[in-house]
């Protein structure tokens, strides 16, 4: 019913974001040319904005535009009405969590012409050294799908909370989301760092995830499917083609914190497992 379903998170463990082989990320921007990165994330959002703004949409033979901006703590009726519309009560994150995050935390809503919300990004911040934003939540109204916004908002919160001074980008996802897996590790840059076989209040397993926030991280992690599939024919040494659904052999490969997931390889229907750089 959506395009994301991730939920909160609270982890007692330092685990620091790495980055993902240069040979299948795309162009990221040049950093000689980018020493005031707070201007180039506020640029980067501003293009992001453009692109949501190039979007439409038709219902009911009426043609819709959109438009991103920050969430505001006026917005959760719409929040929780869209959650509502796109999870019933299976949304992992609380009431509480979702109202919290609206008036102390970070995040983004999407909406059409008319105020009417079609995607939420929602997120915490952390008190630890690395000043982590943690995901709370992911919503997509199935009548916008196709558009890849749920890669959109999550790029755009990104970027704020890098502007609000966090370093690194936290959260989980269920390892059987594979739309949502796909999502974090190509289209927001994002590396698998741990899986858990339980979580907190999750009965089934959860993958957690993190990713530097800095104008590297933000603008170079994102997988580029083509250079994806190049390297793997390459034949790359130290690098493990996992199955989505053998879980014990990637809990083995994580729990040393000497690799991590890097992508999902869509054709063969696997995990790239890699070493930390």
């Amino acid at each position: 019913m959506n395009d994301s379903r991730e939920g909160s998170v609270s982890c007692h463990s330092r685990l620091p974001a790495a980055q993902k082989p240069a040979q299948i990320c795309g162009p990221g921007p040049n950093l000689s040319e980018e020493p005031d990165g707070p201007r180039w994330a506020e640029r980067e959002r501003e293009r992001i904005a453009g692109e949501v703004a190039a979007i439409t949409f038709v219902e009911e033979g009426r043609r819709h535009t959109l438009r991103i901006r920050n969430a505001e703590p006026d917005d959760f009726d719409r929040v929780d009405a869209l959650i509502q519309r796109c999870f019933g009560n299976s949304f992992p994150a609380s009431g509480y969590q979702v109202l919290w995050s609206l008036r102390c935390g970070r995040g983004a809503v999407i909406e059409t012409e008319a105020s009417d919300l079609v995607a939420v990004h929602l997120e915490t911040p952390a008190a630890d050294e690395d000043h982590s934003s943690y995901s709370i939540g992911a919503c997509v109204d199935p009548r916008v799908r196709g558009h890849r916004l749920s890669g959109t908002i999550a790029r755009y919160t990104g970027l704020s909370a890098f502007m609000d001074g966090a370093r690194v980008r936290r959260g989980i996802v269920a390892p059987t989301n594979l739309g949502s897996c796909l999502v974090l590790l190509h289209e927001v840059g994002a590396n698998f760092v741990r899986f858990h076989r339980s979580f907190a209040n999750f009965a089934a397993p959860r993958i957690e995830y993190a990713l530097e926030l800095s104008p590297a991280g933000l603008g170079s992690q994102r997988v580029d499917q083509s250079a994806l599939a190049s390297w793997l024919r390459t034949g790359p040494t130290e690098v493990e083609l996992v199955a989505t659904g053998d879980y014990g052999r990637l809990v083995a490969l994580l729990e040393d914190r000497g690799r991590h997931v890097v992508a999902l390889c869509r054709e063969q229907g696997a995990y790239v497992v890699a070493p930390r750089v």
